[in-house]
């Protein structure tokens, strides 16, 4: 196949970026640069490697280029991903974006729900004083997220405990300084309805409960910390304000790169 047959098999199948991920198949499966699968001469070549062909196939039935390519950027670094964590997010940056300036010095954070670990690891890599335990429910997705603080080199800085975000945490999510979370905060009742690929996603890291606001009560109401830094859908933020306000906490919100409410800033003076 060629890159514009690619790019046409992927159009076909509703895919809307189907040119520039046609060029970031070859790029990875032919280990040639994306520059060189932008060049003209490029595309006038016929792929018949198969394990190209295989993962066109997987792209065009709606699966996630990150999981086919087995990684995604995000905050300036590559994390590997798979099938048992979520994919991590331009949106999500900013809640890294608010833990760099927020996190009190020298202190030890909570990333609960970590999957890949993106964003316990890019804040650790934008604050060298701080430390960080990363919890998930997942034994699967916790190894992903320990390799990938391997490859960063900040294995020493951060911890890994596998444990339910809805039922009692470790002791030492508990004394922990701050928690980070991107947790599920999808309605249950809208999950059916979204984009093909969210299908591949794993369930335990979109569904939010009816009102997709349970694991924000449990942890709020489990974990006696003074901070808490939120991602949130982008029709929540009132109702973080309030769930955050009635528990005796300041309240703001962050406003993602399109204006929507992105991040919840939950805290208590001590």
């Amino acid at each position: 196949m060629t890159v514009k047959e690619i790019a046409g098999a992927l159009a076909a199948s509703g895919i809307e970026d189907a040119s520039l991920e046609a060029r970031l198949l070859v790029s990875h499966f032919e280990k040639i640069t994306l520059a060189e699968a932008l060049n003209a001469e490029i595309c006038k070549e016929s792929f018949t490697d198969e394990a190209l062909l295989s993962a066109v196939a997987r792209r065009t039935h709606r699966e996630p280029l990150a999981y086919i390519i087995g990684e995604v950027g995000f905050y300036g670094e590559d994390f590997l991903v798979s099938p048992a964590c979520l994919i991590p997010r331009a949106d999500t940056e900013i809640l890294v974006d608010a833990a760099i300036s927020l996190l009190p010095p020298g202190a030890v954070f909570a990333d609960v729900g970590t999957g890949s670990g993106c964003i316990a690891l890019s804040v650790l890599r934008h604050r060298e004083d701080l430390s960080a335990i990363a919890v998930d429910i997942s034994k699967d997705a916790l190894e992903i997220a320990q390799r990938n603080a391997a490859r960063l080199s900040l294995s020493h800085r951060i911890r890994f405990l596998q444990a339910d975000a809805l039922a009692p945490l470790p002791e030492a999510v508990l004394t922990a300084d701050a928690i980070l979370s991107n947790p599920p905060y999808i309605q249950s009742a809208v999950i059916p309805t979204l984009a093909p690929e969210l299908a591949f996603e794993p369930s335990l890291a979109l569904d939010g409960g009816k009102d997709g606001l349970l694991f924000y009560r449990s942890l709020l109401d489990n974990c006696p910390l003074p901070l808490f830094l939120f991602e949130i859908g982008y029709d929540q933020g009132d109702a973080l304000l309030s769930l955050g306000r009635e528990r005796g906490f300041s309240a703001s919100v962050r406003k993602d790169f399109g204006g929507r409410d992105r991040v919840a800033i939950l805290s208590k003076m001590p």
